[in-house]
Parts: structure tokens; sequence; C-alpha cells
């Protein structure tokens, strides 16, 4: 018998892109609104090739923290007081739900898919957005 140890995986280039930026964004070290070195220069720094870079700008892009303003440049994504685009995006959904003026078993009723994900749990503070149980 052998002891194999669980294969730890490994976070991919773009990934420890992400993370760093990320980290530039929350420490205050890139503030809101600004712009961010070039493609040319942050390949350098990071020492990987466009299309990683891209990958990266993709996911951060998608996590609202940057904006990507075709012929100027990749910057800064503005908060708006109240949070990140998820929280946005949450609160947009609130309100469209109120706005149809259903119930809860209405609103329950229109479909029992639910999406979990680790980002909207610990934004509902691990609880759902909302249950499939029938009243």
């Amino acid at each position: 018998m052998t002891d194999k140890k669980p294969e730890k995986k490994e976070t991919p280039v773009y990934g420890k892109i992400v993370d760093d930026v990320r980290s530039r964004i929350e420490s205050g070290q890139w503030k809101e609104g600004q712009k961010l070195p070039g493609e040319r220069e942050l390949c350098n720094l990071y020492g990987v090739a466009r299309g990683t870079l891209k990958a990266a700008f993709s996911e951060l892009q998608k996590a609202g923290l940057i904006r990507q303003v075709r012929g100027s440049g990749t910057y800064v994504e503005k908060r708006d007081g109240r949070g990140n685009a998820l929280e946005k995006q949450a609160d947009e959904l609130v309100a469209y739900l109120a706005s149809l003026k259903l119930s809860k078993a209405e609103i329950l009723s229109l479909g029992r898919t639910i999406i979990y994900s680790d980002i909207t749990a610990q934004h509902f503070h691990k609880q759902p957005l909302c249950d499939d149980r029938k009243e």
C-alpha cells in the first residue's frame, strides 16, 4: 500500500493575477476610477501573455472590480457606496420582485430553481435568497 497524498490543485496563473489586483484595489493601492497600467506593462509585471491577462480581466470585470473602456484603458470600477456589483444586482432583483406585487407563494411558484453560490450565500449572511419550501 502506498500513501498517496491528495493532489493540490494549483491556482491558475490568471487566478493569481485576479487575487493580486483584487488585493491592490481593496488595500487602496489602486483607487476608484484610477486607470490601471497598460496591458504591456501588466504583462511584464506578471510575466504573462496577453491572453492570460485578458482572462484575469474578464473575471475582475464580472466581479465588478474593473471596467474596460475600448481605446482608453482599464479602470478601477467606482463603488456606489452600497458595495459591489453583486450587491447592486441583488438590490435590483429585490426591487423588481417587489414591483410585481406578488405574494411569497406566487414568487415561489414561479419556479423551484434556486441558484446557490458561495458569493450569494456570503452576501446574504449564509441565508439563501429564497427557499423552495411550499407554504
